[in-house]
C-alpha cells in the first residue's frame, strides 16, 4: 500500500504526523519507534535545508508499506549540498581504527548538530539519498522487531547510499 503526503512547511507536517506515526507503528510493531522518530528526523532536515525556508518548502512523504518492507520517501527542494563528500567523510570515520567501533551519539558528544543522519542509519536498514540532497529514501525489513539496532559509526556507515539519477552508488 502506497500513502502520499504533500504539505507547505514543517508546521503544517503537524496535521499527518498522527496518521503516519499510526501506519508506521502498525507496520513495524515498533515500541520504541526507531523508525518513526527517523521519518521525523528526514522531514525535519527536508524543512530545515529547503530552499524555501522551514515555513515555505514543499515537501511530500510517500509511505510504502508492504507485507515484507518498509519504505518511506521525502522530497523537497533543498540546498545544494555535496553528497559524495559527505559520504567519503563518513566512510572516513567508519575506516578509522579509533572512531570505527565508536557509537555514533558517544562520537558526537555535545554536538548541536549531525545527529539526524545517525537516528537514520540506526533505525534503516539502509538509507538511500539523492546525490544534491532532493529527496532521501528510508528502507527496514518487516518485522521490524526482530531487528538488533546497531549503533556503532562502523557498522552504520555501510547502510549509506546515495542516487545518482537513479543509479544507487
Amino acid at each position: 500500500m502506497i500513502y502520499w503526503y504533500r504539505f507547505t512547511g514543517y508546521p503544517a507536517y503537524r496535521q499527518y504526523r498522527k496518521e503516519i506515526k499510526d501506519r508506521i507503528t502498525t507496520a513495524t510493531e515498533d515500541e520504541d519507534l526507531n523508525y518513526y522518530l527517523a521519518v521525523n528526523e528526514a522531514v525535519c532536515n527536508a524543512a530545515r535545508y529547503g530552499t524555501q525556508g522551514v515555513l515555505d518548502t514543499a515537501i511530500q512523504i510517500k509511505l510504502k508499506i508492504e507485507p515484507d518492507a518498509l519504505q518511506t520517501k521525502i522530497f523537497s527542494s533543498t540546498k545544494a549540498f555535496d553528497m559524495m563528500a559527505y559520504r567519503n567523510q563518513l566512510r572516513a570515520l567508519a575506516q578509522d581504527e579509533t572512531t570505527k567501533s565508536l557509537d555514533w551519539d558517544k562520537w558526537l558528544q555535545d554536538a548541536d548538530h549531525g545527529r539526524g543522519i545517525w537516528l537514520m542509519l540506526a533505525a534503516c536498514d539502509f538509507i538511500c539519498m539523492e546525490k544534491s540532497g532532493q529527496f532521501i529514501e528510508l528502507h527496514t525489513p518487516l518485522p521490524f522487531q526482530d531487528r538488533i539496532v546497531k549503533t556503532q559509526i562502523g557498522h552504520l556507515v555501510s547502510r549509506f547510499f546515495i542516487d545518482d539519477r537513479g543509479m544507487i552508488i
